[in-house]
């Protein structure tokens, strides 16, 4: 059972600069240890990114493999679930800039197994906290 949401933030830095950052998947362990322990660069090229990414829920190792697709010109980040935990999940994010500002808007659609709909709270708290993390380091003067 998939369950959605959506989230936004702005982020005082260019867009460029903002995608640039979710791409470096190998660094989320550093500013995302609550959302990656490991991540494994599998395959990189200017339009996609596959990575093995390891974490731990509720105890629980979890282990995917993730292709992120990038579409530079649409301003889109685009990674879907396609091994593993959590397979079928997909997390769409979308970057607008305005006056040097990037708002970044993410719909997503986990798939969370036996979590289900319980698990929908602490995926969204999850990845709104990776955003406040990401606006803290990217606004860092």
């Amino acid at each position: 059972m998939a369950v959605e949401f959506d989230l936004s933030e702005t982020i005082d830095a260019p867009k460029e600069q903002v995608m640039a950052y979710f791409m470096k998947v190998e660094d989320m362990p550093k500013y995302h240890p609550k959302m990656a322990r490991k991540v494994e660069v599998i395959e990189k090229s200017d339009s996609a990114i596959k990575y093995k990414l390891e974490s731990k829920v509720m105890l629980k190792k979890i282990e995917s493999v993730n292709n992120m697709s990038i579409d530079s010109a649409g301003s889109k980040l685009v990674t879907d679930t396609v091994e593993g935990d959590g397979k079928g999940s997909k997390i769409a994010m979308e970057f607008n800039e305005k006056d040097g500002r990037t708002e970044i808007s993410m719909k997503a659609s986990m798939e969370l197994g036996v979590l289900g709909s319980l698990g929908k709270g602490m995926a969204s708290s999850m990845w709104k906290e990776a955003m406040g993390q990401a606006k803290a380091v990217l606004e860092k003067k």
